[in-house]
């Protein structure tokens, strides 16, 4: 079983691949924070705090900004090490 820590580094990793991902999407469009709040209908304090990882993004929210970047998203798994 893996310790609270090694879970705590896991769900740091996988938010900032997230989150990385995301603005990697958004640099290629040339959507700024502002206008991707706006296509989700939300402000962009929310963008904001949702990028830098002060929100805990859940799965429904990832689906509803990559869908409106015009993407979908696909998660694949490896091993830990």
């Amino acid at each position: 079983m893996k310790s609270e820590r090694e879970l705590l580094v896991q769900q740091e990793r996988v938010t900032r691949e997230v989150t990385e991902l995301i603005c990697k999407w958004m640099d290629e469009r040339n959507v700024t924070l502002s206008e991707l709040a706006s296509r989700l209908g939300k402000t962009g304090s929310y963008v904001t705090q949702l990028l830098d990882g002060q929100y805990n993004i859940t799965i429904r929210t990832i689906s509803d900004v990559f869908a409106v970047l015009g993407a979908t998203i696909n998660f694949r798994t490896e091993p830990l090490l």
